[in-house]
């Protein structure tokens, strides 16, 4: 279950917000102490292995609708979900940056990692042709929209070994 934090269910709160995603390029905003309450500890965690593509851990978990409600107002659109689950990245896990196009859309993640130090890595790095435009370093209790132009790839940084017993868990969706 998840709670959005009431701060941001305020309209002026919503309407500040949709300026400032509007106004960046690409289209993004982080929004630190979202939830007033995240819980997610039922899940049921599925190591996924692909040496040439990935390794995390991942489970099933369905966007509550409030929250679909909350970033389409946020992007001045209506929006679907696609693609949404939970993920687990401890030491050793990653994701690599794939030739094949992406889908666009509106990707969402949202922190769930109360501390994370960028030197262990399990960064998402969000590139285009140019290089790195966008890098989002966890943050607990972050909900992250990226609007993901076609073309435009992300991947999750190697998990290094620094990050001892630590593990970063977050929520993303494609959402169109």
């Amino acid at each position: 279950m998840v709670k959005i934090n009431p701060l941001y269910l305020n309209e002026q709160t919503i309407a500040a917000a949709r300026n400032h995603f509007l106004s960046q390029q690409p289209k993004n905003i982080q929004l630190q102490d979202f939830l007033a309450v995240a819980e997610i500890s039922s899940l049921s965690w599925k190591k996924i292995y692909e040496p040439e593509k990935r390794k995390y851990a991942e489970a099933k978990y369905d966007l509550p609708i409030e929250l679909i409600a909350f970033i389409s107002k946020i992007v001045g659109k209506k929006l679907r979900v696609i693609y949404p689950a939970a993920y687990g990245f401890s030491h050793g896990d990653y994701t690599l940056l794939q030739d094949e196009a992406q889908p666009s859309g509106i990707l969402i993640q949202l922190e769930l990692t109360p501390t994370w130090d960028e030197s262990w890595g399990g960064y998402t790095s969000f590139v285009n042709e140019s290089g790195e435009v966008i890098r989002i370093t966890p943050q607990g209790n972050t909900l992250v929209i990226v609007d993901h132009a076609s073309k435009m790839k992300h991947f999750t940084k190697y998990v290094n070994h620094l990050s001892s017993t630590h593990k970063r868990v977050f929520i993303q969706a494609l959402l169109k």
